[in-house]
């Protein structure tokens, strides 16, 4: 299991055993993981709502993010305190603090809710 402590050696992230991940993004103080069937895990702080919780919460094991199980994700990028995901139809979602995205305004709230950025979807 994952600890508060400093780890010097790599350790297995039992949650996500078994699966297949394609792709990690870390932020300032959480991770992320992408199955091959295009699931999506978050773990680490989530003061901000960056974890996609519905809440405020910190999780030292990897959580699915299951608001967005009705969409294939394929890749994930993660700043200090949010997150963005693409999907495999082309639709991006965004959730955490969003003050430094494209659309959000300065110095807005933390959203724990996913939101999707209208004006990017079906970009190539």
């Amino acid at each position: 299991p994952c600890t508060k402590d400093l780890q010097k050696d790599p350790l297995l992230v039992e949650t996500l055993r078994g699966k297949q991940i394609v792709q990690v993004s870390c932020g300032d103080q959480s991770s992320f993981a992408i199955t091959k069937l295009g699931d999506i895990y978050a773990w680490g702080r989530g003061i901000e709502g960056q974890l996609a919780q519905g809440d405020r919460k910190s999780s030292l094991a990897p959580l699915r993010i299951d608001s967005l199980q009705h969409e294939k994700i394929i890749k994930v990028s993660s700043g200090s305190h949010h997150c963005i995901a693409l999907t495999a139809t082309g639709r991006v979602y965004t959730w955490g603090k969003l003050y430094r995205t494209v659309e959000a305004k300065q110095n807005s709230p933390a959203q724990n809710d996913l939101g999707r950025l209208a004006g990017l979807t079906g970009l190539k």
